[in-house]
């Protein structure tokens, strides 16, 4: 079986948060602080949650919050197998466009692209170190 049939979405459970709320401060830079607005996917390969996507969803739309995908597993297809069952569960909810705020600089916004992204706007200044914020939206 290939690695990448393996990967499945879940919702968060317990046994993962700890995992999740440490991925989240290695690759995302900051303390997670779960939010009542926020729906949170484990990324799964077979039983063990190796990543996590982040979304908040105000019908008929979503914003992609944080999406992360455990170092040794990145670049491997784990997280373009994940985005992709995203966008599936969402179109099955009705949602119609997908937004997200990337560093105008993170190697991040090639793999957005990749996945039907489009540029909409520009945040100037948007995070503490004065980086500019890349808008993005996918229609879904």
């Amino acid at each position: 079986m290939c690695l990448l049939e393996q990967v499945t979405l879940a919702p968060l459970t317990k046994r993962s948060e700890v995992f999740v709320t440490a991925l989240h401060q290695q690759e995302i830079g900051t303390k997670w602080i779960r939010s009542d607005q926020e729906s949170v996917y484990e990324i799964r390969l077979r039983t063990q949650c190796v990543g996590f996507i982040m979304i908040s969803t105000i019908k008929p739309e979503a914003n992609l919050v944080n999406v992360a995908v455990e170092k040794p597993l990145q670049n491997l297809g784990v997280g373009h197998q994940a985005m992709t069952l995203l966008v599936r569960k969402l179109k099955r909810s009705k949602i119609t466009q997908l937004h997200l705020e990337v560093r105008q600089q993170s190697p991040a916004v090639r793999f957005y692209r990749r996945h039907g992204f489009y540029e909409t706007g520009i945040r100037k200044a948007y995070y503490a170190d004065g980086e500019n914020a890349l808008l993005m939206t996918k229609d879904l």
